[in-house]
């Protein structure tokens, strides 16, 4: 048994007889929980408004703009949606990007099999 988990041991067996008199437990737990979700808030927060992410914003309003002028995006909806185009083009880009278009399979077996 390590240090800290006969440390926290120690923390219940003292802890133990004032958790079950206390009224309020359930209280006191939400209410921490409440406290770290906040916290975890703030974090997350922090972590979108750092310098590297706000220097990439601009280029991914750009993104977003010419996509949107091929009318690959519908901004017609509240969140930027793919219309079938983009949708079809983004597969076509995927196909393409793992070799896997089918154009060029079967291209190459009809030329295999010449």
């Amino acid at each position: 048994m390590s240090f800290s988990e006969s440390a926290s041991l120690n923390f219940l067996k003292l802890a133990a007889p004032a958790m079950r008199s206390c009224s309020c437990l359930v209280a006191h737990f939400t209410r921490v929980h409440i406290n770290l979700r906040r916290r975890w808030a703030i974090r997350r927060i922090e972590a979108c408004l750092a310098d590297s992410n706000l220097q990439l914003y601009a280029d991914y309003q750009a993104r977003l703009k010419i996509l949107e002028q091929l009318k690959f995006l519908d901004s017609s909806v509240g969140d930027y949606c793919l219309t079938l185009k983009g949708i079809i083009n983004l597969s076509l880009l995927l196909y393409q990007y793992y070799g896997l278009l089918e154009g060029h399979i079967i291209l190459a077996y009809i030329l295999i099999n010449l």
